[in-house]
Formats: C-alpha cells, sequence, structure tokens
C-alpha cells in the first residue's frame, strides 16, 4: 500500500489490489503529482495475461487444464466523497491505418441469425453512426426463405475501434466485438499507458466540495469479457467448464465485500484510493 502525506494537508492511501487469478488481471493505482493535493492527476495501470487453471475432468479421473483469458472488461468505479472528474477519463481509440476489416454485404437467415436479428436481415459490416467503431447492422424485414445468390459486394473499412472507452463512472477496456484487434482479440499487456492527446493522466480525482476526505474504488468487472478455452484450441470451453471457472474466481475473492449493486458482477481485481485532509501537526 502507497500511503503519501503532503506537508500541509492531504495523505493519500492507495491499498494493494487483491485478485481473483494471479497472472489474468493486476491492477495498480499511483498519482503524478509531487504531492497530494485535491485534485491529483492519476494513472491506472491494469495488466492481463493468460492464467492456467486445473479442473476436475468429468466423467474421468485426474484432472485437466483451461486457459483462462479476457476478451474485454470494465473498470467500475463506485464513488464516496472521491470522485473522477468525467471529462478527464482516458480513452484510446485505433486510428486509421492501424486495424483494418474486410466487411461485406449479405443476405439470408444463416447470416441474420449470427448476429441474433432473427428472420431475413441485411447486415452492413462497417463504421457504426457516430464513429463509435464496431458492426453496423440494418435489419431489413422479408421472406423466410435464404437468398441463394451469389452477389455479395465487398468494400474495405476501416472501422474506428475504441480499445479503452469510457463506460458509466469509468472504462471498458477491449472491443465488446474484437476485444483488442492490436493483440489478437484478447487483451494482452497493459493498458492506458499509450501517450493520448488531450489526457495527461489516466483520469483526475478531486474530493466532492465539501468534504474532507473520500475514496474511491476501482473494480476490474471481466464477467462478460471471460474467455476459458482447452489447451492448444482457440474455441471456448464448456459452458460447464466456464461455470466452474467463474466460481472459482468468487471463492478466491470471498472475503472482499461487493456492494449491493455488484453482486451480478465477477470481479478480478480491486483496489481503494483514500484521500483526506489532515492538520499540519497530524
Amino acid at each position: 500500500m502507497s500511503d503519501d502525506a503532503g506537508p500541509d494537508g492531504f495523505r493519500l492511501e492507495i491499498s494493494d489490489a487483491e485478485y481473483a487469478l494471479e497472472d489474468l488481471v493486476r491492477l495498480t493505482a499511483y498519482s503524478i503529482d509531487n504531492e497530494p493535493k485535491s485534485p491529483f492527476r492519476m494513472n491506472l495501470r491494469p495488466t492481463f495475461g493468460m492464467h492456467s487453471l486445473p479442473l476436475p475432468a468429468r466423467g474421468l479421473f485426474g484432472e485437466k487444464s483451461v486457459r483462462v483469458r479476457v476478451r474485454w472488461c470494465r473498470v467500475v468505479v463506485r464513488e464516496a466523497g472521491l470522485r473522477i472528474e468525467s471529462d478527464s477519463r482516458y480513452r484510446w481509440e485505433l486510428q486509421d491505418g492501424e486495424f483494418a476489416a474486410s466487411g461485406a454485404t449479405v443476405s439470408g437467415r444463416s447470416k441474420a441469425s449470427k448476429w441474433g436479428l432473427g428472420g431475413k436481415a441485411k447486415a452492413a459490416i462497417g463504421v457504426a453512426s457516430g464513429g463509435k467503431g464496431g458492426l453496423d447492422l440494418g435489419a431489413q424485414a422479408g421472406h423466410n426463405r435464404e437468398d441463394k445468390s451469389n452477389s455479395v459486394q465487398k468494400e474495405s473499412v476501416k472501422p474506428r475501434v475504441a480499445v479503452v472507452e469510457h463506460s458509466g463512472g469509468g472504462w471498458r477496456i477491449g472491443d465488446i466485438e474484437r476485444g483488442d484487434p492490436l493483440r489478437g482479440g484478447y487483451l494482452e499487456g497493459s493498458y492506458f499507458d499509450k501517450p493520448m492527446e488531450p489526457y495527461p493522466a489516466t483520469c483526475i480525482v478531486k474530493l466532492d466540495y465539501g468534504r474532507d476526505k473520500g475514496s474511491l474504488t476501482l473494480t476490474v468487472d471481466v464477467q462478460d469479457g471471460l474467455a476459458v478455452q482447452l489447451p492448444d484450441r482457440d474455441d471456448d470451453a464448456h459452458k460447464e467448464d466456464r461455470n466452474e471457472v467463474i466460481e472459482k474466481m468468487r471463492a478466491k475473492l470471498g472475503a472482499i465485500r461487493v456492494e449491493k449493486a455488484l453482486v451480478r458482477r465477477l470481479p478480478a481485481a480491486r483496489l481503494t484510493v483514500k484521500l483526506a485532509k489532515v492538520r499540519a501537526n497530524d
């Protein structure tokens, strides 16, 4: 735990993070200012890897191993008298030339069903409205039969993909459809460390007006972006294997009190930031 006291008025404490699986997600936070104050500039450094986890082999004696990785996650922020200035939050969007994908316009029930559109649909893969990146899917009602025509129009598109995006009061790391396209579709290595204008730090943190102390709790939620795979295979493992991994992760962090709003989440890492005013002689 880091514990810094300024000579004249503030004490900053940042706890060590607690983890559900070692090597899957690590999380650190630190101030880049010379002394504690309000507001202050804070950097977050979430780091991702792969974790091998032994599980009982169903119907057999012994164990099998699965690979646990993260495609995308959310950094959830709970504020209590200490808050992040919303317009100061870091964001990283891939620029033209950093990532390109091939797009096609297709018709047919089978393609529509893949994206959960139902019936017959026409889906265009391209830049979503507002430049947010991802898949732009437009559904058109039609007949139930598949279109057997081979007239498929292809075009080269450069979707704008936000690898780090604002989500609620925190962030989403990784694109929901593509993960991190620069790193094979999974989160790997550290994030929030690529310099981006106009952000001098990950965020700016300050005490609420009239408050002498406050705290932030930062939780890395991997519930929806967790990938559980068998060794040497890229497809997902059996649903029962995934559920067992989730239960093991929940048990590992069972000592952490999860507020009611986060009961349905799967925290992989969690830390707390505290800032308080102090007298010079304290």
